[in-house]
């Protein structure tokens, strides 16, 4: 993950991309522990997902 902004009551929200070569990445799925609703990451690598403030447990996954 390049990045993540908390964002308090809104939410998290960040960009994924390869480390080496920097490209966006689609198709990453951010998982929250204790929440049992992934997203996934867009075409531009951006993703957001509504929470409540606290201390999570963040897993990002990809295929491949």
């Amino acid at each position: 993950i390049e990045s993540i902004n908390c964002l308090g009551v809104h939410g998290i929200r960040g960009f994924v991309f390869d480390s080496k070569t920097k490209v966006p990445l689609s198709g990453v799925v951010i998982h929250v522990h204790g929440i049992h609703h992934n997203v996934t990451t867009y075409r531009d690598g951006d993703f957001f997902r509504i929470i409540t403030p606290g201390v999570y447990h963040i897993t990002v996954e990809r295929a491949g």
